[in-house]
């Protein structure tokens, strides 16, 4: 089961929230505002290949969850959805 903190869902009811219907807003919000516990229980809960694909597919990361992300996959920073080139 899926322990989802109050502290990172503040700005909704998390009564309301479906952790199957709406994980890519779960994921995105706890990689961004959540802990090594918390990311590692989504990759428990959703699955390693579920939570990579979310994340490859996301519109935007910040550059510091872009990098733990191309880290922790083993994947290029280009290859991500987000990713933009320096100018």
């Amino acid at each position: 089961m899926l322990n989802l903190s109050k502290k990172y869902f503040w700005d909704i009811d998390i009564d309301m929230l479906d952790v199957d219907k709406h994980k890519k807003f779960i994921i995105a919000r706890l990689l961004e505002r959540g802990n090594w516990p918390d990311f590692k229980s989504l990759i428990d809960y959703y699955g390693f290949e579920s939570v990579r694909d979310i994340l490859l597919s996301q519109r935007y990361m910040d550059k510091k969850s872009l990098r733990f992300c191309s880290f922790y996959f083993k994947i290029p920073e280009k290859d991500f959805r987000c990713y933009e080139p320096m100018r």
